[in-house]
């Protein structure tokens, strides 16, 4: 089944979308690629001045990935921009099971997620920057809600 409304955030939009093809969740493994390209580069994949540069980005050019990404990273981030919606991994008769099956996730044991259990821990290889957070002093912005204190009884 396709959907046709025009929503989404313009750095995050499948070409399907821009387009007004109508589009499957197969946009979702699109926006993932974008999420996991801005975590490993810390910047959009398709950068414009204003929204239809962007668009035109999306629609009509590649990604440039920096040569610090591992092969495996670059390989699944490629998959998952592929602007051809039914080509795209994650699509298709196979769904998930295709992305869970990536070399990228080849340490990744789905079971022991599905069953809550430890040790699946993926270390990125960046160091954590502190500076790009903004200054924020959070007990001066957070106030006491009277109201829902009876829902976090023995919250721990």
């Amino acid at each position: 089944m396709r959907t046709h409304t025009f929503c989404g955030t313009p750095d995050t939009m499948a070409p399907e979308i821009i387009k007004c093809e109508g589009y499957t969740n197969s946009v979702d493994w699109w926006s993932y690629g974008i999420v996991l390209y801005e975590m490993y580069t810390k910047s959009p994949p398709f950068l414009g001045s204003t929204n239809r540069e962007i668009y035109e980005n999306i629609t009509h050019s590649e990604p440039i990935y920096p040569s610090s990404l591992s092969y495996e990273s670059v390989d699944l981030i490629k998959k998952l921009l592929l602007k051809n919606p039914e080509a795209r991994l994650g699509s298709g008769e196979n769904g998930i099971k295709n992305i869970k099956d990536h070399f990228y996730f080849k340490d990744v044991k789905w079971d022991d997620i599905y069953n809550k259990k430890g040790g699946n821990i993926i270390i990125l290889p960046m160091k954590y920057e502190n500076n790009i957070f903004d200054e924020v002093d959070s007990f001066n912005c957070l106030q006491k809600d009277d109201e829902v204190d009876d829902y976090f009884v023995n919250f721990q």
